[in-house]
């Protein structure tokens, strides 16, 4: 599904999964702790959310919705540039397409995805975003 929100983990922990597209077991690619967003990917840039999350024990999560996060890409113009890095470095991560890049040609290749991500976010927070501020 399209993911209308996100989560911020305050406590405990969570696995992030993926099922392969042919079927098959789930397999774990990420573990989230507390401080880290789960579910920012659709959100950020309205795609369908591509991973599963499973609790491994109790948890407590702030829920940010897309209602309460386009008054702060407004007042926080830098905020869209870091987040569209953040989900770059994640989508890579989670493609495992980094893994035989050197270090400059995988920061290369973040900056070309955040930039994509970055422009589907000021389309999708048309509102929120503009290309003076955000970035």
């Amino acid at each position: 599904d399209v993911g209308q929100s996100m989560l911020i983990l305050a406590e405990g922990l969570v696995d992030i999964l993926v099922v392969p597209d042919a079927g098959g077991a789930a397999r774990s690619i990420a573990r989230r702790h507390p401080g880290q967003p789960i579910g920012e990917m659709s959100l950020l840039t309205g795609g369908r959310r591509s991973a599963t999350a499973r609790a491994l024990t109790d948890v407590v999560a702030f829920e940010i919705a897309r209602e309460h996060l386009e008054p702060l890409l407004e007042s926080r113009p830098g905020l869209a540039g870091a987040l569209s890095w953040l989900v770059a470095e994640r989508r890579l991560h989670q493609a495992e397409a980094s893994s035989d890049l050197s270090a400059e040609q995988d920061g290369q290749q973040t900056k070309r995805l955040s930039d994509q991500i970055l422009s589907r976010m000021r389309a999708l927070f048309r509102g929120a975003l503009d290309d003076r501020r955000a970035g």
